[in-house]
């Protein structure tokens, strides 16, 4: 931003649609966010999320800080969101050297979206596109411009920022120029674990003293930023920062189109060697021939030119307006791009440019939101020094075209394109980036059965179905398939019957092309076996509640038939009780879908009701003690079985289980009441009321025999015998039967 007078910031949002080849999409992205100083401008910062044809449910969150609460945000299909984290910035910024810290940034989303972070400031902004999977790597020699100087020393600083993906991961800078703290050629290593981040800063403000040609190499996969604050062009008076979120070595090209911006002077553009004996060709001429870490610095006055080089490379182009500057990496043209990019303006005040390269036999084919009317071939122009093969179009979108706030979707059905968007005002700040896939040979697979793209290195398959996964890819030509258990097969679809846990595994997709080389992708399949299984509590008896209850499983559905009429289909394991109003046995159904939509086995069970028992005995008619008492089951039940029954005899021995119908008998050793009662139960497990006699059994005593013999002469006529029988029990009323053994009774 020039020091002279603030403009307005022009926010940027993009939004990238799915076809045959996405532009830097994926549903995982790793960020480390530099430092700017905030004298000259650093905030507010955001980070644009746009959804593809599917909604996204996201999480924002910083690994290794457990203080950072995860943020989450739900978006619709074909939206953008912008989240303002100028609130968070202190635990977002990494601001000093040689220090590890917890500030990285993790960004998971259910489904592919495009995401970039946004220094936003009207003074002295820049965007980050994040580009994914294909921002991690091991490996790394790092791009810079190395032309301009920025504002002085220690406040504006020179930065890569350095961020981890796993845990225990060693990292090994190898300085191309003195950073603060190391020397040059001095390799050292530090030690991050999973989101930490490392920043190194370039220990000289001389623009040829930036830490390009740095070589970062880890054992596990990281991604870097970078920044450069407050950049001058030379002789010009503004001051604007150039950053972005670099790509692995691995991914580096050999053929590349710069394409000039809208400064009033030269762009400057920068290509880093990353093996030795590196020749570089411009416009069909050699210019140069680099060791790793060297670089070869051109300018650009021309509207474009041809780069190629014998080995892979890396160039970092600086563009912008008038003398506002943004930079970027821009992707080589073999073997990557896009079919499909969708650009959202968000003001109508100033500039919206964009740089449009193409192969020639695909520019008739472009549309712009759905028409050719602003994007037709005839605005295309041959690029210098590429034979006629490669074609440019420097879009100037007027706010009659693309209002702010509207999409500029742009596509073309017959190949795949890039483009750079450039963004603001002379004497605002330059906001530069590139929006088109930087990888080569992209392997893509498609879920066969469902026919949609697989964006997870892990996929469930149903146990028992059919293993269904196609590769896809623009240029290979051959195609191998290998997995576990000494698996092996050609082609591009990858078949396997059938599947169980004895196919679990990582199946590795090897494709080759003649142009594009050799490229590999590894899918982890794992057999997604769900059962259902319910239990239930009920008293068993009509209109009273049954409450069923099945095991909890993430992300499942429940599908029920409770055979009454009644049926639900519901996500949670927990429902409310049902009632049954007719006696009679249900053979309930469930079915239950995982959360990968696999399905299980219905699981039965018989659900039974039946109307209450009644309850009833009687007892024997003599109750003495010590004498056996039978009691009789007399219980009942008009519709259902009786199964069951639960006697309490009072006679000490407590609760007597027994089968229904089956009489008891009980002794008692002790005369007094007794309180004996019983429940019965259905075969629903339906329990009928207690049931008591009227009155109390009373258990009597045996009476204790007494009479007095008189005194007797033989031949009396009458001899009076006197009873004094009596019982404990207070009972006066005895049956007699006397034997006087007198020859009868």
């Amino acid at each position: 931003m020039s020091s002279r007078s603030p403009h307005l910031f022009i926010l940027i949002a993009l939004t990238l649609f799915y076809n045959v080849a996405c532009a830097q999409t994926d549903t995982t992205f790793w960020f480390a966010a530099p430092d700017l100083q905030q004298a000259h401008g650093d905030r507010p910062i955001y980070l644009r999320i746009s959804t593809l044809s599917s909604a996204a449910s996201i999480s924002i969150s910083q690994p290794a800080n457990a203080s950072f609460i995860p943020i989450t945000l739900n978006i619709g299909a074909n939206s953008s969101n912008s989240l303002d984290l100028t609130s968070f910035i202190t635990q977002l910024e990494n601001v000093t050297p040689n220090a590890v810290a917890n500030k990285g940034l993790l960004i998971r989303s259910t489904t592919p979206i495009s995401c970039y972070y946004d220094i936003a400031n009207g003074y002295n902004g820049d965007i980050y596109a994040l580009k994914g999977n294909n921002a991690l790597g091991t490996k790394f020699t790092l791009p810079f411009q190395m032309g301009f100087v920025g504002r002085g020393l220690p406040s504006y600083t020179t930065d890569f920022i350095i961020l981890a993906t796993e845990n225990n991961t060693q990292v090994t800078i190898t300085p191309k120029t003195n950073l603060m703290g190391h020397n040059a050629g001095v390799s050292f290593t530090v030690t991050l674990q999973k989101g930490e981040t490392y920043t190194c800063s370039a220990a000289s403000n001389n623009a040829t003293e930036r830490p390009g040609g740095t070589i970062v190499t880890s054992n596990k996969p990281i991604c870097i930023s970078t920044k450069d604050d407050s950049l001058f062009y030379p002789g010009q008076g503004c001051a604007d920062t150039a950053g972005d979120q670099l790509i692995p070595d691995d991914i580096a090209g050999k053929d590349f189109v710069v394409i000039k911006g809208y400064f009033n002077s030269p762009d400057f553009y920068y290509v880093f060697a990353i093996e030795n004996n590196t020749i570089i060709n411009v416009n069909g001429a050699s210019v140069a021939t680099l060791q790793a870490g060297e670089y070869y610095k051109a300018t650009l006055s021309d509207n474009s030119c041809f780069v190629n080089t014998d080995k892979p490379v890396h160039i970092f182009h600086i563009t912008g307006f008038g003398c506002e500057l943004g930079g970027a990496i821009i992707p080589s043209i073999k073997c990557t791009g896009s079919k499909s990019i969708s650009i959202t303006r968000a003001s109508s005040t100033g500039s919206f440019y964009l740089n449009i390269l193409a192969p020639k036999n695909i520019i008739n084919d472009f549309t712009l939101n759905g028409t050719n009317t602003n994007i037709n071939g005839n605005l295309f122009s041959p690029v210098t020094g590429s034979n006629g093969d490669w074609m440019f179009a420097r879009l100037d979108l007027a706010a009659s075209v693309i209002t702010g706030g509207q999409n500029a979707l742009i596509q073309n059905i017959k190949g795949k394109f890039h483009v750079g968007v450039i963004q603001g005002t002379s004497g605002s700040t330059g906001r530069y980036g590139y929006f088109s896939d930087f990888s080569s040979n992209v392997i893509q697979l498609l879920d066969g059965n469902k026919n949609v793209e697989i964006f997870t290195d892990n996929l469930p398959i149903c146990y028992n179905t059919t293993a269904s996964i196609k590769a896809v890819t623009q240029d290979a030509s051959t195609y191998t398939w290998t997995g576990p258990n000494g698996f092996s097969s050609s082609g591009a679809n990858l078949i396997i019957n059938n599947f169980t846990n004895l196919n679990n595994g990582m199946y590795t997709i090897t494709s080759a092309t003649a142009e594009c080389g050799v490229a590999t992708k590894n899918i982890v399949l794992n057999s997604d076996q769900i059962f259902a299984n319910f239990t239930s509590n009920q008293t068993g008896c009509i209109q009273d509640s049954v409450y069923f209850n099945t095991p909890v499983i993430t992300g499942a559905r429940w599908n029920w038939n409770f055979k009454n009429g009644t049926t639900l289909d519901t996500n949670s394991a927990s429902i409310k009780p049902l009632k049954y109003n007719t006696a009679g046995t249900y053979a309930v159904d469930l079915r239950v879908t995982s959360k990968n939509g696999c399905i299980s086995d219905i699981y039965t069970k018989n659900i039974e009701v039946t109307t209450k028992p009644n309850a009833s005995f009687s007892t024997s008619t003599i109750t003495c003690i010590n004498k056996n008492i039978a009691f009789t089951d007399q219980s009942s039940i008009i519709s259902g079985t009786l199964s069951k029954n639960y006697w309490n005899l009072d006679n000490g021995n407590g609760v007597i289980v027994s089968n229904s119908g089956i009489p008891q008998n009980s002794t008692y050793n002790n005369w007094g009441n007794r309180n004996p009662w019983l429940i019965t139960e259905a075969s629903s497990g339906c329990k009928s009321d207690t049931f008591k006699l009227v009155n109390p059994l009373f258990i009597h005593s045996v009476p204790t025999i007494k009479f007095s013999l008189p005194t007797v002469c033989l031949n009396d006529a009458i001899a009076n015998f006197t009873d004094s029988t009596s019982s404990a029990d207070g009972n006066i009323n005895f049956l007699y039967e006397w034997n006087f053994n007198a020859g009868s009774p």
